[in-house]
């Protein structure tokens, strides 16, 4: 009977691969908020219901918190599910 030998994550690289895929999907949503807000507001208001949503400018300020706080929430994450996974195999 051949057994299956599972790989493990690397709970590092899994973090850091969750962190850089949702840095650039913020970075690309703060990209559309410039050049649509109107209609980027819009669409913020119908999938988080009960947000209130603004449409005036982001600072940057604002924007580099909201960045490292989305690539910290991405590395915990991934740190998170391959640690989980890795104890599983």
């Amino acid at each position: 009977m051949d057994v299956m030998v599972a790989n493990k994550l690397d709970s590092s690289a899994a973090g850091i691969s969750l962190a850089s895929v949702l840095g650039g999907l913020y970075v690309l949503c703060l990209l559309v908020f410039y050049a649509l807000p109107e209609a980027y507001v819009g669409i913020g208001r119908s999938m988080f219901h009960g947000v209130a949503l603004a449409s005036g400018p982001v600072g940057l300020p604002a924007a580099l918190s909201g960045l490292a706080g989305w690539l910290s929430i991405g590395f915990a994450i991934g740190w998170v599910f391959a640690w989980v996974y890795n104890q599983r195999v």
